[in-house]
């Protein structure tokens, strides 16, 4: 459910930047640090978009290797106390199966 409805809003979103695009070819006058230049203004807004989105991204990154750096540090420590739970288990079993009293 939740994959469809994000397919659901990329769709609304791919289609809303479409028709902006369509209705906005007019030309705009840009200057930049290395020049100036014409630019169709639905360009321009598609530009400083996806510049936009990279600059989140990688200002997302830390957080997403620290989260994965957690995770791999908790399953290491899963799996560590498994074994022990099992060396503990096989220790007692082999404590009943001798007869000796447990502790």
């Amino acid at each position: 459910m939740r994959r469809i409805l994000r397919w659901a809003i990329l769709l609304l979103v791919a289609v809303t930047a479409g028709l902006f695009a369509s209705v906005n070819t007019q030309p705009v006058h840009i200057n930049y640090l290395l020049g100036a230049g014409d630019l169709p203004l639905a360009y321009l807004v598609l530009v400083v978009a996806g510049i936009g989105m990279l600059i989140g991204w990688l200002a997302a990154l830390p957080g997403r290797w620290r989260r994965g750096r957690d995770l791999r540090r908790a399953q290491a420590r899963e799996r560590h106390l498994d074994e022990r739970v099992r060396m503990l288990e096989a220790e007692a079993d082999a404590d009943v199966g001798s007869g000796a009293p447990a502790p």
